[in-house]
């Protein structure tokens, strides 16, 4: 029954736009949350920063979500691991100093065409690097 409930607020939360609704998602998600960023990080200040990241983030990109797809709380949590796990990296800025594409899809929310749009590159080269980037990160180990 409490799964259901969960589902029901999770829907409400995902179709409203009031600070109610905002509230209620972090009062219910975000000691969740908080724990899935602090194994990751392993540092409070910064679990905490990423954790009001990926609360923001969340609440921006909700109607985004497609329950037919993948649970909402599923949704928030693989949204709370990728902040985690980008930051864990510590390697936010590529060989030139320039931000890296990763960056702008993960902690700006640019969907792959923005991005682009932001370094000034094609599509078709955005995809690559995206994929070169994560390639790189792969091979990090959450320990």
């Amino acid at each position: 029954m409490t799964k259901n409930k969960n589902q029901i607020s999770s829907v409400k939360v995902s179709q409203s736009t009031d600070s109610t609704a905002y509230s209620s998602l972090y009062d219910n998600y975000a000691p969740v949350l908080y724990g899935v960023i602090f194994r990751i990080v392993k540092d409070q200040a910064t679990a905490e920063r990423l954790l009001e990241k990926t609360i923001l983030k969340i609440w921006k990109t909700r109607a985004a979500h497609d329950a037919k797809k993948l649970a909402f709380s599923t949704w928030m949590i693989n949204i709370a691991r990728n902040f985690a796990t980008f930051e864990a990296t510590d390697n936010k800025k590529d060989s030139s100093g320039t931000s890296g594409i990763l960056e702008l899809v993960m902690t700006r929310g640019l969907n792959i065409k923005e991005a682009a749009g932001c370094l000034r590159i094609s599509l078709k080269e955005a995809v690559a690097r995206l994929r070169q980037e994560l390639k790189q990160r792969s091979s990090f180990k959450i320990g």
